[in-house]
């Protein structure tokens, strides 16, 4: 999990986990895989981040295909087990609500994952 963490200069103690991502999903092309944890070590909203393809109607649907579809859900989970997540953490990630969706950002609630991740870095 060390690999995966990078602490902000800025912002004392803060630090986000990134995962590259090279694949395709509901036809846009995702990215990265990130969650940022303030200076308590708190974590609230992992993101899968994909490229819009500038073409809003397509955007829009890949937006609610990620969201209403769980169309990247099932790849989430294993994308994080690959990375040493535990399966508690990684299974209990779930799509956030409505309002937290946007073009080139899907955001899921990992409430377990954060406390995974802030335990992790607490004993490094």
């Amino acid at each position: 999990m060390r690999n995966l963490i990078t602490f902000d200069d800025a912002i004392e103690n803060a630090f986000t986990i990134d995962i590259e991502v090279n694949e395709m999903c509901a036809g846009v092309h995702v990215n990265t895989i990130g969650m940022f944890f303030d200076e308590e070590h708190e974590g609230y909203e992992l993101t899968v981040n994909w490229t819009e393809t500038g073409d809003a109607e397509f955007d829009e649907a890949a937006m609610w295909a990620f969201y209403r579809d769980e169309a990247f859900d099932e790849r989430l989970t294993q994308i994080l087990l690959e990375n040493g997540f535990s399966a508690d953490a990684a299974e209990d990630v779930c799509g956030s609500e409505s309002g937290m969706q946007e073009e080139g950002r899907a955001s899921y609630d990992a409430g377990w994952l954060a406390a995974e991740v802030a335990a992790y870095v607490k004993a490094m």
